[in-house]
């Protein structure tokens, strides 16, 4: 299995009470969490770049046939390192395992249900005119994919590979790096560190002490 991100796990304990897995892992401190990102002005690439890395995670569950299960913006964490402005995200929470098919569906229309929110309307309108349209149907498709019952959910590599796609339409330095074998998930970590750090952690402006002068 791919190696996580975030957070060392110290300890695994499977509930049989509740078909629950307690996943016990470091202190984050000052964590922030997905349900920040709606409130966020987010340009395209970094929430391409956002939910290309969360689906990787997610996608190490599903070779072993497993769902995550609990997929949502108040279960994905960041974690800022302040020396580096560099964000780590991870999902993470309370676990239900769930094995099979129609579990790992929901994973994946969970996943495009909130790349869609992060997709701001007002950003894929500024895109250059010659891409704007594919990514008005990429929107359409996402959301297709998260609401639509009707349809066939894809399988979570269809899913990575149209993010991928997408990705490498705003993003030369992407491109290039998935043409030529580099490693994308370093990448869009460093892409999600411009584009999230600053508006996770907001740089407190600095008071200047104001000088007494001296009676005259």
């Amino acid at each position: 299995m791919r190696q996580g991100l975030l957070t060392s796990l110290h300890k695994v304990i499977y509930d049989a009470n509740t078909s629950s897995l307690l996943l016990f892992s470091e202190y984050v401190d000052e964590p922030r969490f997905g349900d920040r990102i709606s409130e966020l002005d987010l340009n395209i690439d970094g929430a391409l770049a956002l939910g290309f890395v969360v689906i990787r995670q997610v996608s190490a569950l599903h070779e072993y046939g497993m769902a995550h299960n609990n997929i949502s913006p108040g279960a994905l964490l960041f974690k800022g390192a302040a020396a580096t402005r560099m964000v780590m995200p991870a999902m993470i929470g309370l676990v239900e395992p769930a094995m099979g098919p129609e579990a790992m569906a929901g994973d994946v229309r969970a996943l495009a249900a909130m790349i869609l929110t992060w997709m701001r309307p007002n950003r894929v309108a500024s895109l250059h005119v010659r891409i704007k349209p594919l990514f008005e149907a990429l929107r359409a498709k996402l959301s297709s994919w998260a609401f639509d019952k009707q349809i066939t959910t894809p399988k979570i590599d269809e899913l990575m590979a149209t993010i991928s796609d997408a990705l490498a339409l705003v993003d030369f330095n992407f491109s290039v790096l998935r043409d030529s074998g580099g490693d994308l998930q370093e990448y869009g970590l460093l892409l999600i560190s411009l584009r999230l750090y600053h508006l996770l952690w907001p740089s407190v402006p600095s008071v200047v002490p104001r000088t007494t002068l001296p009676p005259t």
